[in-house]
């Protein structure tokens, strides 16, 4: 079992140290992704969920479509 340092989550399993990384860059970084369309304050913890935003949300900003992975 991990735990966080800074909010004493707890990670267990077999992907625990990756999952323990990935919460620490997402949940208490400082760098955040501001969504580019005027008058938006949209902020995300990542480029995707920024991403998948303006897709939805944006058409207007001709984002490439999302690719499959299968």
């Amino acid at each position: 079992m991990l735990c966080c340092s800074l909010c004493n989550s707890r990670f267990s399993g077999e992907y625990r140290s990756g999952n323990l990384q990935r919460h620490k860059r997402t949940k208490h970084a400082e760098q955040r992704f501001l969504c580019p369309r005027a008058g938006c304050l949209r902020t995300f913890a990542r480029k995707d969920a920024r991403l998948k935003h303006e897709r939805r949300k944006h058409p207007e900003l001709d984002r490439p479509p999302a690719v499959s992975r299968r």
